[in-house]
């Protein structure tokens, strides 16, 4: 009896025993032909399909460059390009957001991808299980916005320091509800099943989010006066913020802001940036606020609220986690002189790294892969990336990057 089974040894295995069969199509013929003279010994380079100038030749070309210890263009070296091309050039008049500075600071590679580029991301909706935790994130922000924005229009804001009351409760749980039946449409919520238990746990955190505003309140003596402010967009609230990184470039940046409180005397604002995930990575911003230039939102909201409410006014902002997971812990930095001149000179190190065409690829720690974890980009890069990065770390070209990567990120309790 014929066995039911098929066993392949390896995907080059099963092209040199075609075992009767024929090539599906044009490229699976290359692929067996170039086995074929592979088993035979010759060498790939040697092959009629890698001549020069041809497909092949050009993806060997690419291989040896990467896996060599220079810094090559397939490797993000796009130096040769330095004032030749809009692409890596961040002109004074473009207004754009801190996370696109924060996204060279993370894996120039990936602002390559993203931006210079502009690789679209493929969503796969069919395949969702369990809604994903950016969507969750969005679902929340746009709950809390929509709370707050609600009374402020109707005047039913508590006074400052005050506890929210019933009335304004049943709001909260209304515009819940309505949301999650929008989401539910949109086809973003996965299973019935996970989906309802989804919407328990945010049900859940939304009842704390209420206890602990009160208490945030409460101490600050403080309340709400926007919600999603919009600065430097089209229709917005307020005109982008400037930075002036030297004197040829000045950099002006749009955001939305969660939220933005201010106290009874009206001297101290306190910027409000929602989080719905874990604390994860947030640590240490006592030492380092900007996070070696990972975390420039915060202090870009800051001069935001500053251009909003004058400079007699003391800023802070925090990242706020609104979770179970992020325990609602508030993660604060103050807008101060100190703060500014760093501010200027990661911002000022970020926009020569992008302008000279350094955009290598960073995985973030060896143990971890902590940048490739979640990157929309990741089958793009090589399957060893800790071992890539090490090999092309070492350049003179990278060192303007390795710089600002390498600052101490200690662990604290902030």
């Amino acid at each position: 009896l014929e066995s039911w089974i098929s066993t392949i040894a390896s995907t080059h295995d099963s092209l040199l025993n075609l075992g009767g069969l024929v090539e599906a199509d044009l490229h699976d013929r290359d692929l067996h032909s170039l086995a074929a003279w592979h088993n035979l010994g010759g060498m790939a380079a040697g092959h009629f399909l890698m001549h020069p100038g041809t497909t092949g030749s050009r993806a060997l070309e690419s291989e040896k460059a990467r896996l060599s210890f220079g810094f090559t263009p397939y490797d993000g070296n796009l130096g040769s390009l330095k004032g030749k091309s809009s692409r890596i050039s961040l002109a004074g008049s473009s207004v754009f957001s801190a996370t696109r500075l924060e996204t060279w600071a993370k894996c120039p590679f990936r602002y390559f991808l993203q931006y210079v580029l502009e690789i679209p991301v493929m969503d796969h909706p069919e395949e969702i299980l369990q809604i994903s935790s950016l969507d969750r994130g969005s679902l929340v922000h746009t709950i809390l916005e929509r709370f707050i924005k609600t009374n402020l229009e109707n005047g039913t804001l508590p006074q400052p320091g005050k506890p929210w009351q019933n009335g304004q409760l049943s709001l909260l749980w209304q515009i819940a509800e309505e949301e999650f039946a929008s989401a539910g449409i949109r086809g973003i919520t996965g299973r019935e099943l996970l989906w309802n238990v989804v919407q328990n746990e945010i049900r859940d955190e939304l009842a704390l989010f209420i206890k602990e505003d009160d208490k945030l309140r409460s101490k600050l003596n403080s309340g709400p006066v926007a919600a999603e402010y919009h600065f430097g967009l089209e229709g917005g609230d307020a005109t982008a913020v400037s930075l002036e990184v030297s004197e040829t470039l000045t950099l002006h940046f749009r955001g939305k802001i969660d939220r933005l409180d201010v106290d009874a005397s009206g001297l101290s604002a306190l910027v409000l940036d929602y989080k719905t995930g874990s604390t994860a990575g947030y640590s240490g911003m006592k030492k380092d606020p900007l996070g070696a230039g990972t975390r420039l939102q915060l202090p870009v909201y800051a001069l935001a609220a500053r251009q909003h409410f004058g400079s007699s006014c003391n800023i802070r902002a925090a990242y706020w986690f609104v979770s179970t997971k992020g325990v609602f812990e508030l993660k604060d930095i103050l807008l101060d002189e100190p703060l500014e001149k760093k501010l200027k000179q990661i911002t000022t190190t970020i926009t020569a790294g992008i302008e000279k065409g350094v955009f290598p690829a960073n995985p973030g720690g060896e143990a971890g892969f902590n940048n490739c974890e979640w990157c929309d980009y990741r089958r793009v890069c090589p399957a060893d990336m800790y071992a890539s990065w090490q090999r092309k770390s070492i350049n003179p070209e990278v060192r303007l990057y390795t710089a600002l990567a390498n600052v101490p990120k200690e662990e604290d309790n902030s």
